[in-house]
């Protein structure tokens, strides 16, 4: 597991091979499938020591927050799980490389996004867009549309941060900074409204 403050906000990260601790949050109980219990016990380990599942409350568009009043974003893919805490606003995703990712780019990327991007699978920057959409999302928890609403200019795959325009009806617009971190096997934004 590892720990970093990124754009404020305290990134936690479970990428051990190993299974969690199991929780003994009675909500688990409630859990049938194992995927799903694992993802729960990778959470929990993330809130841990400071906090666990019984800090956590959802607002009505599910949207989770701390009992102590600061933010939380929470993620997972395969056998991955991440946590973002912080004062502001926060949204995080990790993912692990799918080939579907790039089948289906028409659905998040900007008609921006794609002028500047490669006609390959390969491109990971197909996977950095994803991901940076889903953790823009997070943020909002509604009304985003995100190959309308959502675009970037440009960027190279090696860029660590980004500044995405959020242009959604349904919210004020928005410059928003996207930072990530790219392992191996998994990809992770962050993202933040930026502060004018």
């Amino acid at each position: 597991m590892q720990r970093q403050v990124i754009l404020n906000a305290l990134i936690t990260i479970w990428d051990s091979e190993q299974e969690a601790p199991i929780s003994c949050h009675p909500e688990r109980n409630n859990i049938t499938l194992a995927n799903r219990k694992r993802d729960w016990d990778q959470i929990e380990q993330c809130l841990m020591p400071e906090y666990s599942h019984a800090d956590v409350i959802k607002n009505d568009f599910g949207q989770p927050s701390l009992l102590d009043g600061k933010f939380l974003s929470i993620s997972h893919s395969d056998r991955f799980a991440a946590t973002a805490i912080s004062i502001e606003p926060v949204g995080i995703d990790i993912q692990v490389p799918r080939t579907t990712i790039f089948k289906v780019r028409h659905k998040f990327c900007h008609p921006n996004e794609l002028q500047f991007l490669s006609n390959h699978d390969e491109d990971q920057r197909y996977h950095m867009i994803w991901c940076a959409k889903e953790a823009i999302f997070k943020i909002y928890g509604f009304g985003i549309d995100f190959s309308r609403d959502l675009f970037c200019y440009s960027f190279d795959a090696h860029t660590q941060r980004i500044e995405y325009h959020q242009q959604s009806p349904n919210h004020k617009k928005a410059i928003l900074e996207v930072e990530f971190i790219k392992k191996h096997h998994y990809f992770v934004a962050i993202a933040k409204i930026k502060n004018t």
